[in-house]
């Protein structure tokens, strides 16, 4: 037999079968021998032991060690020839690409399914309306280089992930719930922008997230929420990557762009895209990372090989089918599984259903010794049986069987997988020297926080009380039974000083007060009942006749003794 060169994996969907520890000598023997000549390589390697073990030059991508390249994906994307024509377009790509799913069981499967999967590309579609947005006001003149060249696209869709977050959950609220969100100060201009855009493309009268998410009258608010709840389950990945380039913009920004277009044009060393410091992020890194390779190497007319040695860890099953589909000019991918029931568990499928699927759909099948029954089951449907000469399990002396796509079975003998060393390694990247959110107070805090050291009073108020004698560590109604509720309301102290304040002289009580509470207008308060009954009032109220009964005693310089005075 013939010594099998590994270079015969490319040039097609190639899926490898066999024992985990054959499959990974087959592919670190493959990328070893691969040149630049046959195109660009790129890995997705899970955690970065592929990377480590490579001894040639190679470019990491894990946004999270030193020496790391940020690629630039969704540029890539946004500019392809495929999907560069309207946003809508593009929307439907992402929603067909990042939605994880299982097969719908029944109608109301597809009720979920189709109604998340509008409002995940409507949110797409308003992600990428806002990045242009950003882009035209950093000052892009159209080639796309000059913001891009100031922030890399992740971080500038990243600015906008928790905004539309709240847009998305507000569009879901009822009428008086959605009134009521609307008039807190976090209301941004980007709202206005997006009932723009839309009223500009759908007509007079739209509003974001129509026919998905957003709940115009006062019912179905449970509806709307759990489509909301369906769509953030169903593209999960996506929407976690969104958070890591929120939370670590800065970062990223500091760390080079490496283009997607120039690189598969160029073909220099392999990338390696390793896993991000958010295993739940990684799904969707990946899934980008394949299509961005897939349409470089059709728009530049060149060709490219990804590696995906753990499909199940990085969940691209429904992913790689996509692409698969698309038919890409120049894309060729090399696959395995080392644990199939993951995988299978994770789409929905039976572990026989699987790889017969993934066998069928590749044009490449590589088998490697396993004593697996299903894979001998489908290794036996895919190749006849006359030209099978070695079952599976008889290839233990390091022989392969391969077959490509309307050709006949062949038998190799697999090179000798040299020793696995650690060559390279990865260091993380410092820490942002900065300080802690717990000693960072902003404008809004600082107002909050002295209202609430000031018992919910204002602070003249509060200092005035306090001079008075009405503010004490220990105060006369903290056994009442009212004290339970008050301890759960934001303003419970400041009705309990102000309670204090207008019992401790009858004459601060209004007329009707002193109808209510004293026995002939003379006798002695009953308190808790006036705790009770100032509870119902707005707090506002409250302090503003506590403002004017202290100025008067103030204009009047009676009735300012301290508390336990002469009254």
């Amino acid at each position: 037999m013939k010594e099998f060169d590994t270079n015969r994996l490319c040039g097609g969907h190639c899926f490898i079968i066999g024992e985990s520890s054959a499959k990974d000598s087959v592919i670190r023997e493959m990328l070893n021998r691969h040149s630049g000549s046959s195109g660009a390589l790129v890995v997705l390697d899970y955690d970065g032991r592929f990377y480590e073990s490579y001894g040639g030059e190679a470019v990491l991508a894990d946004f999270s060690s030193v020496g790391s390249v940020v690629p630039d994906l969704l540029e890539t994307l946004l500019h392809s020839s495929r999907y560069a024509r309207n946003p809508q377009i593009f929307a439907l790509m992402m929603q067909r690409l990042l939605s994880v799913t299982k097969p719908d069981r029944n109608s109301n499967d597809a009720f979920w399914s189709i109604t998340s999967s509008a409002a995940f590309k409507q949110y797409v579609e308003y992600l990428c309306v806002l990045y242009k947005m950003e882009k035209f006001a950093a000052g892009d003149d159209g080639s796309s280089e000059v913001a891009i060249g100031k922030k890399n696209d992740f971080v500038l869709l990243g600015k906008f992930a928790g905004t539309m977050m709240n847009i998305m959950y507000k569009s879901t609220l009822c009428k008086d719930s959605a009134t009521l969100m609307a008039s807190r100060p976090d209301s941004s201009p980007i709202e206005k922008y997006l009932e723009s855009y839309v009223k500009a493309s759908v007509g007079e009268g739209a509003k974001p997230f129509d026919g998905s998410l957003r709940n115009p009258g006062s019912q179905n608010v449970g509806t709307y929420q759990c489509v909301y709840m369906s769509m953030l389950a169903n593209c999960d990945s996506f929407f976690k990557a969104m958070e890591l380039f929120e939370r670590d913009g800065d970062a990223l920004a500091r760390l080079p762009v490496q283009k997607m277009l120039s690189f598969v044009s160029s073909a220099p060393a392999p990338l390696f895209l390793c896993g991000a410091r958010r295993a739940d992020a990684n799904q969707a890194l990946g899934a980008l990372m394949l299509m961005s390779a897939a349409c470089a190497a059709h728009d530049s007319g060149t060709s490219v090989t990804v590696v995906i040695p753990e499909l199940e860890r990085w969940n691209l099953y429904w992913a790689l089918k996509y692409v698969k589909e698309e038919c890409f000019d120049g894309l060729s991918t090399i696959t395995s599984c080392g644990d199939i029931w993951k995988l299978a568990s994770a789409v929905g499928l039976d572990k026989r259903s699987l790889l017969g699927e993934l066998a069928e759909t590749s044009d490449i099948n590589l088998w490697l010794y396993t004593t697996d029954t299903d894979c001998e089951n489908v290794f036996a449907s895919e190749a006849p049986a006359r030209e099978r000469c070695y079952k599976l399990c008889e290839l233990d002396g390091g022989y392969c069987a391969y077959r490509r796509r309307y050709a006949g079975l062949e038998y190799f003998v697999l090179p000798d997988a040299g020793e696995e060393k650690k060559i390279k390694t990865r260091t993380p990247l410092a820490a942002a020297v900065s300080r802690a959110w717990i000693d960072v107070v902003k404008g809004r805090e600082k107002g909050l926080i002295k209202s609430a050291a000031c018992c919910g009073l204002p602070t003249a108020l509060y200092t005035a009380l306090k001079e008075m004698g009405y503010v004490k560590e220990e105060i006369w109604w903290k056994r009442a039974p009212l004290h339970d509720y008050l301890a759960l309301s934001p303003y419970g102290c400041a009705y309990e000083v102000l309670a204090d304040f207008f019992s401790s002289d009858i004459s601060r009580l209004t007329k009707r007060e002193r109808m209510m509470f004293c026995a002939d207008g003379k006798s002695a308060l009953q308190k808790d009942l006036y705790l009770k009954y100032l509870t119902c009032h707005d707090i506002r109220m409250l302090i503003g006749r506590a403002n004017v009964l202290i100025k008067k005693m103030r204009q009047g310089n009676v009735g300012m003794q301290r508390r336990g005075g002469r009254q």
